[in-house]
């Protein structure tokens, strides 16, 4: 996904929905015995250029245990902010409490329209009408 060099066989796995949950496995399957690539983390990094040092998921990028239904988070490190994808949009969670970390997240916040934990990604029928990793990538930069 997105031209990035990975060691994998190619293999996508999809949970049911809209198709926002997807693992990219090392093998031919997702098991709850190895770690996967999350294709929608993993395109969100490099858009926004997230240097591997600021992210503090332990064995990243092959880092998520589980199947497609696993729900899968990134963390960054000097924030402690999690992102993870929705079908509705990028999901935010443990929000900073530091005042100068917090006053910057509102700034993204308000000109992304963050709402509740939620940056909604535009869309028509389930299906983005906006480039999630773009606009993810924007906003996280």
């Amino acid at each position: 996904m997105r031209s990035t060099q990975l060691e994998f066989t190619g293999n996508y796995v999809i949970a049911d929905g809209a198709g926002y949950a997807i693992c990219i496995p090392k093998s031919d399957f997702c098991d709850g015995r190895s770690y996967h690539y999350d294709a929608y983390l993993l395109a969100l990094v490099q858009e926004a250029g997230i240097a591997p040092e600021h992210i503090d998921n332990e064995g990243r990028p092959r880092c998520f245990p589980g199947d497609q239904i696993e729900e899968r988070h990134l963390k960054l490190r000097r924030s402690g902010l999690q992102i993870r994808c929705l079908e509705g949009g990028w999901g935010l969670s443990n929000l900073s409490t530091q005042t100068d970390q917090r006053q910057a997240f509102d700034k993204v916040a308000s000109k992304y329209l963050v709402s509740n934990g939620i940056c909604a990604i535009p869309q028509a029928n389930g299906v983005d009408t906006e480039d999630r990793i773009e606009m993810g990538g924007g906003a996280a930069a």
